[in-house]
């Protein structure tokens, strides 16, 4: 599991790609449940940023793929698509990532504020600068 330490400096480097994209966000890094370890929402973030991050983070950890492989599955299979719509719990639009570290579940990081590309990047951003070099993640 992620320490406290490390969701902290994940969530810390989100802010600072959002800032540096002027793009206001939230953040959420769970555990591989899915519960919170750290979260924080920039000013001007909209206020169902922060749930709508916890989601794609809870989904990423949850499937153990990232939301945007999730939601290239779903275009494929609708079948795919409308199980997780039914779904309060899953988000799968791009901006949630599953960490894993020595091959190991180990939590997901979950952004959400700007357009889900730019969720995406942020979150992309925030591994890399935690995790040299950034850990892998299976694609769908």
């Amino acid at each position: 599991m992620l320490s406290l330490h490390e969701a902290q400096k994940l969530v810390t480097r989100a802010i600072e790609a959002g800032t540096a994209q002027q793009v206001p966000v939230a953040v959420v890094v769970v555990d591989p449940g899915g519960h919170i370890i750290a979260a924080a929402r920039m000013e001007g973030a909209g206020f169902l940023s922060l749930k709508t991050a916890h989601k794609k983070a809870r989904t990423a950890a949850g499937m153990g793929f990232p939301t945007e492989a999730i939601a290239h599955m779903a275009a494929e299979d609708p079948l795919i698509g409308e199980a997780l719509h039914g779904d309060p719990d899953f988000f799968i639009l791009p901006g949630g990532i599953p960490i894993v570290k020595d091959g190991r579940a180990m939590g997901a990081i979950g952004v959400a504020g700007g357009i889900y590309h730019q969720d995406q990047a942020v979150a992309t951003a925030a591994l890399a600068h935690v995790f040299a070099p950034f850990p892998q993640s299976q694609d769908a």
